[in-house]
């Protein structure tokens, strides 16, 4: 199962880490604003945030550009279960990948 969540924070990190998830150390860079789930990754949660490639995402780049990214992301990633600001769901979601 994908999914995401759309919100982080270092308690939600500690809720998750609790569950037996390891978190990237890309979810503490503090403009990851959401963390996601693959099952390319088992078992470890990435956080997204906006990314500086001009040629991707356009002259700015999207450190100028949260909306564009958010907009971005749901639109590549609509097979992902969106968990919304729901931390059990993100958390009962991956655990059901790894049964």
């Amino acid at each position: 199962m994908k999914c995401f969540l759309r919100t982080n924070s270092p308690e939600i990190r500690n809720k998750i880490e609790e569950n037996g998830i390891e978190i990237c150390i890309c979810c503490t860079v503090p403009i990851a604003e959401w963390l996601d789930y693959s099952e390319v990754t088992p078992n470890l949660v990435h956080g997204i945030y906006p990314g500086d490639d001009k040629e991707e995402w356009g002259t700015e780049g999207l450190f100028g550009n949260k909306k564009t990214f958010k907009d971005i992301y749901l639109k590549e990633h609509k097979d992902f279960i969106d968990c919304g600001e729901d931390v059990d769901l993100f958390i009962e979601t991956i655990k059901a990948e790894s049964k």
